[in-house]
């Protein structure tokens, strides 16, 4: 099994979850919490699974003989600031803001750019 990520917040939210090692035995080799993928469990036809998209996870293995392993899921960068101050992102990054209590969350999941502060 992969092993479970980073907690990012106390409400079980998860990032960079392992990926599952490839294993012979129907379900074993699951992804941990945070974006892990599934490896290929126990059949050969049975392709193993990339890290989740935006968590960093890790790509599943494979069982011996099966179809080769996935690839790790894409990285995020997550910032997390008090609610008094603003985030402004460059043109060419992706990124989204929330508030909570008292801090706000920006995750920028694509691009390259520049960030400032107010």
């Amino acid at each position: 099994l992969g092993t479970a990520g980073v907690a990012i917040t106390s409400t079980g939210v998860y990032r960079a979850g392992g990926g599952g090692g490839g294993h012979d035995t129907p379900g074993s080799g699951r992804g941990g919490a945070g974006g892990g993928g599934d490896a290929n469990i126990g059949t050969a036809g049975n392709a193993p699974t990339a890290g989740a998209v935006n968590t960093g996870g890790g790509g599943g293995g494979s069982a011996a003989g099966a179809v080769g392993s996935a690839n790790g899921g894409s990285g995020v960068v997550i910032l997390r600031y008090p609610v008094a101050r603003t985030i402004t992102l460059g043109v060419g990054l992706t990124g989204t803001t929330s508030t909570i209590g008292a801090n706000k969350v920006t995750v920028i999941t694509s691009g390259t750019d520049t960030i400032s502060w107010t």
